[in-house]
């Protein structure tokens, strides 16, 4: 890592800047010793008005390796010189001098310690405090005055942060190496998932350190743990969307298109629903629903989608191809689409853009039924619907068929949300 842009460098050119905005009644302006002595060993003839400004020094502090910044409390010496010729003509005898010195330090005090002054997005200065000031030499025609600050600032590590284990989330191969990894420096609660593989599905983990809820507890899943004694990792469930939701932040688990929920039917049903919805949790550009249905012992029927269960301020316009005859039709509802006859399967796919304050909700559907089971007698349909209610924010989606029981075993219902990626 290349050096920090805050370090002691720009706390000590902002001390400079400030002394350059000064002007005293004595001389002027201030003028910054090239360094080539110290103060004290400048010659008589030339330390008139001549300042140097130290970091003279830090207080102990610890180092931030996980984040690479610290914070830093340090002393701040400002050292101005006059020359005392002797003599009261002219201002150069000793009450002269002090005079001239007191009132040049309590400028210099006035200006540094304004937190208007502290340039701190630049500088990274915090806190400037001024810590009184007095003559720290006198010797032969030269004088000395000395203004102490005590300075909290910003510092960059001049090394590449370290990982910081104890906020980490783990990505691990398997369960065999998530045990061997040791948990020495991680927190209980920590969360780890082991993608899924060609046989295995995606499983999600959380540490236990302690073991507080025993081994059998609630019949969990745990695998042992390295590094600390009867710690384990407990959990092994099938990571869908919704519980990596619940223990990672939302708005990076769900960037793009993901799965909400799968449902598959292992009953004959009429109504599927999708709840626990929220534009806090999701914040959707659309909700996308997939559905293989399968007839079900009811008489074949039509497929409304509800949106929180509404069937007001609704209405579509519908194009279909029955056995070959294209039709049309406008809906005052959401008929989005039609199961087939018993047993035989239907495809429908749902956009449904739920957003408020955009002149109402749209949604668009396309689909395939069979009517009767032996061809032509089949139809396809796509549609585009309205739904004018601009205030209630979508909490649940309803597909609700006709006829009772149209919706047969095996029916499988997906609902995915579509995001702006952050």
């Amino acid at each position: 890592m290349s050096l920090g842009v805050f370090d002691a460098t720009t706390i000590l050119n902002q001390f400079h800047a400030n002394l350059a905005s000064i002007e005293t009644a004595s001389m002027g302006r201030f003028t910054r010793s090239p360094y080539r002595f110290s103060l004290e060993k400048e010659p008589e003839s030339g330390p008139d008005g001549r300042y140097s400004v130290d970091l003279a020094s830090v207080a102990p502090y610890d180092r931030k390796w996980g984040t690479g910044d610290n914070i830093c409390t340090g002393v701040v010496l400002v050292r101005v010189a006059y020359k005392r010729p002797g003599g009261d003509l002219g201002g150069g005898d000793r009450s002269s001098v002090n005079r001239v010195a007191a009132s040049d330090c309590m400028l210099i005090a006035d200006v540094c310690e304004n937190a208007d002054n502290y340039n701190a997005s630049a500088t990274g200065i915090s806190i400037v405090v001024f810590d009184g000031f007095n003559r720290v030499l006198d010797a032969g025609k030269t004088e000395v005055w000395e203004t102490r600050f005590n300075v909290t600032f910003r510092s960059e590590l001049h090394t590449s942060p370290v990982a910081d284990l104890m906020v980490a989330s783990i990505i691990s191969e398997s369960t065999s190496a998530l045990s061997a990894l040791s948990v020495l420096s991680l927190a209980s609660g920590t969360g780890a998932v082991i993608p899924a593989t060609a046989t295995v599905d995606p499983q999600l983990w959380f540490l236990d350190k302690e073991n507080l809820a025993g081994d059998s507890a609630n019949g969990t899943t745990i695998i042992g743990a390295t590094g600390v004694m009867g710690a384990v990792w407990r959990g092994g469930v099938v990571a869908t969307e919704s519980s990596i939701t619940d223990s990672v932040d939302a708005a990076s688990a769900l960037d793009g298109m993901r799965v909400i929920e799968t449902q598959t039917l292992t009953g004959e049903a009429t109504t599927v629903s999708f709840t626990g919805l929220s534009d806090a949790t999701y914040d959707p550009v659309a909700y996308v629903i997939h559905a293989h249905i399968i007839g079900g012992s009811g008489a074949q029927a039509y497929v409304y989608m509800r949106p929180n269960g509404v069937t007001t301020n609704m209405g579509g316009h519908l194009h279909y191809d029955l056995g070959g005859t294209p039709q049309a039709t406008f809906v005052s509802s959401m008929q989005v689409g039609s199961t087939s006859t018993v047993g035989v399967g239907a495809g429908l796919e749902i956009t449904f853009y739920p957003r408020l304050g955009r002149g109402g909700r749209i949604a668009f559907s396309r689909q395939y039924a069979r009517i009767f089971s032996d061809l032509p007698s089949d139809v396809f349909q796509h549609g585009g619907f309205i739904w004018t209610d601009d205030t209630d924010p979508v909490t649940s989606i309803d597909l609700v068929a006709s006829g009772a029981n149209a919706f047969g075993i095996g029916s499988v219902f997906s609902l995915y949300v579509v995001r702006e990626e952050s």
